[in-house]
């Protein structure tokens, strides 16, 4: 059976019963909400303590999951599609980094292993449909890997688009990250 992904409704409650668990289940809507939105002030911090497409998509999951958000650290180089390479985009790859982060705290066993994997396809496919592509490059229309690329990028409404991609992927994300292992 193919997982659903869809956007959490906007008038849900707990998603569990025992809402002082840390578990994604019972994780509720607001403590989703306010990851999310710690989550897309932290990527649009310009200062020092901005983090990158990926790190986002890990330090939303290690907020709902209640867990250290400095593992976000892993995620630094996926950025730009991978070192500012244009390939795949960080919301996309940070994702699947933060499910495999999610079954190594939680744990995982190999049917929740096959699902997760089967709903992350899912969830690519679409953010390809809905965007075009899930190439970075293709998605912000520059090449981020030289200074005056980035620059350019950064000084567009190209920029703009990023925390769109961020926030449609949290919105995706969140359904995965409750499902019950």
């Amino acid at each position: 059976m193919l997982c659903a992904v869809t956007t959490p409704p906007a008038d849900s409650g707990p998603i569990g019963d025992k809402e002082e668990s840390m578990t994604p289940a019972s994780n509720s809507r607001r403590r989703y909400e306010e990851a999310k939105a710690e989550t897309l002030a932290g990527f649009s911090d310009r200062g020092p303590d901005h983090i990158n497409c990926a790190q986002a998509m890990v330090h939303l999951t290690m907020g709902i999951l209640g867990r250290d958000k400095s593992v976000i650290t892993a995620a630094q180089y996926l950025g730009g599609g991978v070192s500012s390479t244009g390939g795949t985009c960080g919301a996309v790859t940070g994702s699947a980094l933060a499910l495999g982060l999610r079954d190594y705290y939680e744990g995982a066993d190999a049917n929740s292993v096959a699902r997760t994997k089967e709903a992350l396809q899912d969830l690519i496919a679409s953010f390809e449909q809905e965007f075009g592509a899930c190439a970075c490059r293709d998605l912000t229309g520059h090449d981020l890997l030289t200074p005056e690329g980035m620059e350019e990028f950064k000084n567009s409404e190209a920029s703009q688009r990023c925390p769109v991609y961020i926030s449609w992927m949290s919105d995706h994300l969140f359904p995965i990250l409750a499902a019950e292992q």
